[in-house]
């Protein structure tokens, strides 16, 4: 049976220390009234280096600080939100903070779709991500592992192995295990293979 193209961004795997998996949720995290991309449940993110709050990631980025998991806003008529993903350009009422979940801990791993066909020799190895912008009604994101970008100059995730699953083989949209490669609380593997 062939894999389901159904890409969902990273979903939390298992904790590689054997620790509890656990979105970061005290309000460290925020994001700016009026951003203008939306924020998808499974998005990497990363912190904006010029006001230190959350933004989406991309494969360009070198430092994720984890997957979203969701945030907290009131909207303009004091309307409070718990939500999947953050609206595009959401507006704010003045003088409230939006909050974003985050899993942050390093040593998370996840589940992640190929966006083409997986080997067996993809373990150990190093891919970027490929963005496509995640579901409004869902509030799911559609990030993928790009397939094509693979080797030392695509560092994003580690591919740890397949994931053991009745719907899963080797192969076109197979579901990975992976860490986040790049995390900023963690030093990188600098290439495929090691």
């Amino acid at each position: 049976m062939a894999n389901k193209n159904a890409p969902f961004g990273l979903r939390p795997y298992r904790h590689m220390l054997g620790g509890v998996i656990r979105m970061n949720s005290m309000g460290d995290y925020r994001i700016a009234a009026n951003y203008g991309s939306g924020i998808y449940s499974g998005d990497l993110v990363v912190k904006s280096s010029t006001t230190n709050e959350i933004v989406v990631g991309a494969a360009s980025d070198t430092k994720f600080l984890g997957v979203f998991a969701g945030c907290e806003y009131t909207d303009t008529s004091g309307n409070y939100h718990f939500s999947k993903h953050w609206p595009i350009s959401q507006a704010t009422k003045s003088g409230t903070v939006s909050v974003a979940h985050v899993y942050d801990d390093p040593y998370i791993s996840y589940v992640v779709q190929h966006d083409g066909t997986g080997a067996i020799t993809d373990y150990g190895s190093t891919f970027d991500i490929v963005y496509t912008t995640g579901d409004t009604t869902t509030g799911i994101s559609k990030v993928q592992l790009d397939t094509s970008n693979e080797g030392s100059s695509y560092i994003n995730l580690l591919v740890l192995g397949t994931v053991n699953a009745p719907d899963n083989a080797v192969g076109a949209n197979q579901l990975v295990e992976v860490m986040i490669n790049e995390h900023q609380l963690r030093a990188a593997v600098a290439s495929a293979g090691v």
